[in-house]
């Protein structure tokens, strides 16, 4: 009994005070303070605040087999594939053939005369064609993955405009993005949104906004030691 008891008082944690002074004054806070917080739920980020106009862009969301969230076949195929994986973290791609598509967040909403940033890593032996809204480009992949870019110039305004790619053999695709060349304050942030943010003038930024601090599933959920 007694080595039991002498077990629990070794396992007992420290005892610890907190002496509050009350006499002097800390930081000043306004009595109409108010702030923003951030909850990737509903598009905040992505397809929100975040320029990126690719839906699923890393191919995440998907299951091997399958044609991903966000892309389309028009015709032939686009499934995610394991057996020729991008690299040791994302051990997959998408191997399409014919003619792929993706929307964005209903809809890639372009803008007459502005240009957008496409960049993709890309491996065959086919070439590619590449199209938003009318305007095209070829790229030549080889048996290696590479990196491509290109810069597209919108011919009209177009809310529901779409991100084609086009081959006449199996290709497969790691990492894909279109972005906007024109970010808020020169980052990849949408203009209009970030604006209207920062003329809240916000006193502070609460990240994570609520339940989304344990992710999707658990594993998924911030790591908050790294």
């Amino acid at each position: 009994m007694l080595s039991a008891l002498a077990m629990v008082a070794m396992l007992a944690p420290p005892s610890c005070s907190i002496s509050i002074d009350t006499t002097k004054l800390g930081i000043k806070v306004s009595p109409t303070l108010y702030g923003i917080f951030f909850e990737e739920i509903n598009h905040a980020g992505d397809g929100g605040i975040y320029g990126e106009l690719l839906r699923n862009r890393g191919f995440e969301n998907g299951k091997l087999g399958e044609t991903p969230l966000g892309w389309t076949a028009k015709t032939g195929t686009a499934v995610l594939d394991d057996q020729v994986p991008f690299n040791d973290t994302r051990q997959r791609s998408l191997r399409f053939s014919g003619e792929v598509e993706n929307g964005g967040y209903w809809g890639i909403g372009t803008q007459k005369g502005h240009r957008y940033r496409f960049s993709a890593w890309l491996k065959g032996s086919s070439p590619v064609t590449i199209e938003l809204d009318g305007d095209t480009t070829t790229l030549k992949p080889s048996g290696t993955w590479q990196r491509f870019t290109h810069e597209f110039r919108a011919r009209r305004t177009n809310p529901k405009a779409a991100l084609i790619l086009k081959s006449d053999q199996s290709t497969w695709l790691g990492y894909a993005s279109l972005l906007p060349t024109k970010g808020w304050k020169g980052r990849d942030m949408r203009v209009d949104l970030a604006k209207h943010v920062a003329q809240m003038r916000p006193s502070f930024v609460r990240f994570p906004g609520g339940c989304f601090v344990e992710g999707n599933q658990m594993s998924q959920g911030f790591d908050w030691k790294g």
